[in-house]
């Protein structure tokens, strides 16, 4: 089994990293002193077995190439992937054959991780995306 990358407290750079991000309820919502969004995003470490559980809805890519985009997508948007957990998710359901659409970028210039939000992680995935 593949090693997961961990995280001691004391490396963690609030200034540049990104971390695995999960929605949950917000439990201040119905605080009357504040305007509370209903949910919140919280960290959440994205294991393995989390990304084979997310995976396993998404259509083989024989199975059409505009129906594995749009759940590729969806599961962006769902678990709000950053570009680390992005490139996990394609070498795992590629496999061996990462290497004929490889040249996905889930870091920026800096070598930090590409946030789940960030427009340059929309503009390496529509990239990858034309090359699939």
């Amino acid at each position: 089994m593949a090693h997961e990358q961990r995280f001691h407290p004391s490396e963690i750079n609030l200034e540049g990293d990104t971390f695995p991000l999960v929605e949950v309820a917000n439990p201040n919502v119905g605080d009357a002193n504040h305007q509370q969004p209903p949910t919140i995003l919280v960290y959440r470490p994205w294991t393995q077995e989390d990304r084979t559980a997310a995976l396993k809805g998404i259509p083989p890519i024989q199975e059409g190439v505009e129906e594995f985009l749009a759940a590729i997508t969806e599961l962006r948007g769902s678990f709000h992937l950053n570009g680390r957990e992005m490139l996990q998710c394609f070498t795992q359901l590629f496999g061996h054959h990462w290497c004929r659409v490889a040249g996905f970028t889930e870091c920026d210039d800096n070598g930090d991780t590409l946030a789940h939000n960030s427009p340059y992680l929309s503009d390496a995935l529509r990239l990858l995306f034309e090359r699939i």
